[in-house]
């Protein structure tokens, strides 16, 4: 059962305590602000619940701005490692500019025990996640 601990028009952050894992939701295209912000909340999330594992859907989220690439790998990303997160299962969405730029900011993941893996529904991603 997920549970919900972050709601704005722009993303919807859920939790599973029994199976572990954090689903977060992008509801559409989020201004550099929002997306910073919600990005923040998930941090807060994980840390909160020692949860490492997130199934994120960004079929609806559009292009991350290069800017929030470069933040999101140079300073959100150190900080997430740092409370414990490690798998990510990312449901691709259909805007290849948001493909190419969540590919580009997991590509330059280096140095942690961390996988990535692209599904085409929330519900693979979801049993991908349960043998992890």
């Amino acid at each position: 059962m997920e549970n919900t601990y972050f709601k704005a028009p722009y993303l919807l952050l859920q939790y599973n305590e029994q199976e572990q894992y954090i689903a977060a939701n992008w509801q559409h295209f989020p201004l550099s602000e929002e997306f910073r912000a919600g990005m923040d909340q998930l941090i807060r999330l994980m840390g909160e619940k020692k949860i490492g594992k997130v199934l994120t859907d960004t079929r609806k989220m559009g292009a991350i701005s290069p800017d929030d690439q470069d933040w999101s790998i140079n300073e959100w990303l150190p900080r997430a490692f740092k409370v414990g997160y490690r798998r990510i299962a990312i449901v691709i969405s259909e805007d290849i500019f948001n493909q190419m730029s969540v590919e580009d900011i997991m590509s330059r993941v280096e140095g942690v025990d961390f996988v990535t893996k692209y599904f085409p529904s929330p519900e693979e991603g979801r049993k991908w996640l349960a043998t992890q």
